[in-house]
Formats: C-alpha cells, sequence, structure tokens
C-alpha cells in the first residue's frame, strides 16, 4: 500500500514557516507490488531405471576416483614423512619378520574394492527405483509443487 504525503504549514517560527508532512492512505499501487510466482503441482508416478542406472555409475565411479585418488595422496604424504616405514618397524618389532607394504598391490586392492562397491551401489539404487515405481503404482505417486524462480533475470 502506498501513501501520500502533503505538507502543510503549521506555524511561523522566527519569521521561517514550518510543515508538517500528513500521510493518506491511498490504493495499493500495482506497478509496486511484488508478483507472486507461478507454481504448478505435478506427481511423480515414475522413475525410470536406465537413467537412474546411468546416473548412479557415473556417480559412483567419481566417488571411487575421488577417494582412491586421496588415498594415493595420503600414501604418498605417509610415506615421504617416514610414518609407513614406522608402522613397518613396529610390526616387525611385534615379531612379523620381514613385515613390509607393497604399495601396488594395497593400490590394487583398494581399486577392487572400489569397483566392488561401485556395482553393489549402482544395483542397490537401480533396486529402489524399481522399488519407488511398484508403490507409487500402490499410493500414486509423489506430489511436487513447483514454483517459478522470480530472482532470475531474464
Amino acid at each position: 500500500m502506498s501513501t501520500t504525503e502533503t505538507a502543510a504549514p503549521l506555524d511561523d517560527v522566527d519569521g521561517v514557516p514550518t510543515l508538517h508532512h500528513v500521510a493518506t492512505k491511498t490504493e495499493p499501487d500495482v506497478s509496486q507490488a511484488v508478483a507472486s510466482p507461478r507454481t504448478s503441482q505435478v506427481v511423480l508416478r515414475r522413475v525410470e531405471p536406465w537413467s537412474v542406472f546411468k546416473l548412479s555409475l557415473v556417480f559412483y565411479l567419481c566417488v571411487c576416483l575421488v577417494l582412491l585418488v586421496a588415498g594415493v595422496m595420503l600414501w604418498l604424504g605417509a610415506s615421504a614423512s617416514g610414518v609407513v616405514g614406522n608402522i613397518e618397524g613396529f610390526f616387525r618389532d611385534a615379531g612379523f619378520d620381514g613385515f613390509t607394504f607393497s604399495s601396488g598391490v594395497l593400490l590394487r586392492g583398494f581399486a577392487l574394492g572400489g569397483l566392488v562397491l561401485v556395482v553393489a551401489g549402482t544395483i542397490a539404487n537401480l533396486l529402489l527405483a524399481m522399488l519407488f515405481n511398484l508403490m507409487s503404482d500402490v499410493v500414486g505417486g509423489i506430489r511436487v509443487t513447483l514454483a517459478e524462480d522470480l530472482r532470475r533475470k531474464r
């Protein structure tokens, strides 16, 4: 709602007229009103298993790659700072003669474990998508309200 201010003389102080403001209410200014976003309701009834499979596979491969790179970086840091040698020495002192870490064997083991987790995670997501589709047939899906983002510049 906008207001209109009018000035009316109040009195003379030292020969200078003093004004006061009187605010009057007017009709709402349509040009300054905030437009509400357009909304629509949709029902999510089905998730395509093939798209879930592709997205899950790429996601878990990226996670596996990030963890392998982080593991290699940590291994290089621990090796350079002598932590790996200290751990090997501790095991030798504990009675494990000739104990050494083989970085190639460890990397292959972690890579194989990562690939197993990629396959398991992808299959789990695929099964969950199929389960969602079955439950959606029973209950009718998920109702979602979509609203237009008014902050974006056109």
